[in-house]
C-alpha cells in the first residue's frame, strides 16, 4: 500500500490514505510442472494451498489427519499442493484410503 498524506482543513489533522500497490502480494510459482487443481479420491483439491490444507478438501480428512497423511508419506508440509509429484500424489492417495494399513490409530478416523 502507498500512503498519500493529506491535511483536513477544518480541524487540521493530517491523514493518510491508502491505495492498492499493483501486484504487491502476488505469489509466483516457479516450478515447470505445478499444477492448480489435483484430483485425488474423486475430488478437486486446489494446488494453490500447502499440501496439509489442501488435502482438507477431500471428505473426511481433517487438519489432524491430512497432517498424520503428510508425515506418513514423508513430505515436506511447507510445499504447495500443485508441487507434488505424481508418486507423492499416489502414496496420499493410498493411505487415505487404507489408513489402518499405515498405522493410523483407529480413534482419529472417521
Amino acid at each position: 500500500f502507498r500512503s498519500q498524506e493529506g491535511k483536513c482543513e477544518s480541524q487540521g489533522s493530517v491523514f493518510r490514505a491508502k491505495q492498492p500497490v499493483s501486484g504487491a502480494m502476488s505469489v509466483q510459482f516457479q516450478s515447470q510442472n505445478f499444477q492448480h487443481i489435483l484430483r485425488m479420491c474423486n475430488t478437486n483439491v486446489d494446488g494453490r494451498q500447502k499440501v496439509m490444507f489442501a488435502l482438507t478438501a477431500i471428505r473426511g480428512i481433517g487438519r489432524r489427519i491430512s497432517n498424520i497423511i503428510c508425515k506418513k508419506c514423508d513430505i515436506d508440509l511447507n510445499k504447495r499442493a500443485g508441487e507434488l509429484t505424481t508418486d507423492e500424489v499416489n502414496k496420499i492417495v493410498a493411505v487415505a484410503q487404507n489408513p489402518l494399513q499405515f498405522k493410523i490409530p483407529s480413534w482419529m478416523l472417521n
